[in-house]
């Protein structure tokens, strides 16, 4: 699913946030998906950053694909967006 999408979905959830973070070294945009008071702010944006960052440093020469992602992310939850049911 497009971010678009995802935002058009959880448009009238208040406690739904987009968070777009861009890590410049890999020219790569990630959108994170979060609800409010089912997540620590503070591990979100220490753990999950750091992690993304060393994915996008240690990739700098490879293609990213949802696979890779997946792969290499050791993320809880992780998933693709593939349709409004997951």
């Amino acid at each position: 699913m497009s971010e678009e999408a995802l935002h058009q979905l959880f448009a009238n959830c208040s406690d739904v946030h987009f968070q777009r973070m861009e890590f410049g070294q890999h020219g790569s945009d990630v959108v994170l998906i979060s609800c409010e008071g089912m997540i620590d702010k503070e591990l979100l944006n220490q753990s999950v950053y750091l992690k993304l960052d060393h994915f996008f440093q240690d990739n700098k020469e490879t293609p990213i694909t949802n696979e890779l992602v997946l792969q290499s992310l050791h993320l809880p939850d992780l998933a693709l967006a593939t349709d409004k049911k997951k």
